[in-house]
């Protein structure tokens, strides 16, 4: 017998930062999300695999909220961002 209340996988991002923006956006829709770094790369503290973590009973939810999340990133105009001038 499966417990709801398990936390399970539900993705793999490449930086912290990423799974912070996710995991407000879970929050946003209800589904309350943790992080978990499984490795540093060692250059950068932000970057290294990180797991999006959610509770078994959100799962199924939470795979068509990351459906809905990677859709709207590939659509962001970056012509259109304002990214600041560069400080370098």
């Amino acid at each position: 017998m499966s417990d709801n209340n398990n936390i399970v996988v539900l993705t793999e991002v490449l930086t912290k930062s990423e799974a912070i923006d996710m995991i407000d956006y879970f929050s946003e829709e209800g589904i309350s999300a943790e992080y978990l770094q499984t490795k540093a790369s060692g250059f950068i503290d932000d970057s290294g695999d990180v797991q999006i973590l959610v509770k078994q009973v959100d799962y199924d939810k939470a795979q068509v909220l990351l459906k809905k999340y990677d859709e709207a990133c590939k659509n962001i105009d970056w012509d259109n961002v304002d990214l600041g001038e560069f400080e370098g």
